[in-house]
């Protein structure tokens, strides 16, 4: 039962703002987005650049849609 266990007292102690939660910042002037924009737009932008730059490879890559879900 997780009632009786004892947990670390870590997970509670571990608490930071969300200014703290990425380590890196991230550029994305290269996407052209608007102003504002939702993550739907970050995505297709970001689905779109990697899709010219594996077109941009040549035959020998493979795009093969959007969003290829691989189980494993």
């Amino acid at each position: 039962m997780i009632g009786n266990v004892k947990l670390s007292s870590l997970p509670r102690e571990f608490e930071v703002g969300i200014n703290k939660a990425f380590k890196d910042s991230y550029v994305f002037d290269f996407l052209n987005l608007p102003e504002s924009y939702n993550e739907g737009d970050l995505q297709k932008g970001l689905l779109r650049q990697m899709k010219d730059f594996i077109l941009e490879l040549g035959r020998d890559f493979l795009f093969i849609d959007q969003e290829y879900k691989v189980q494993v």
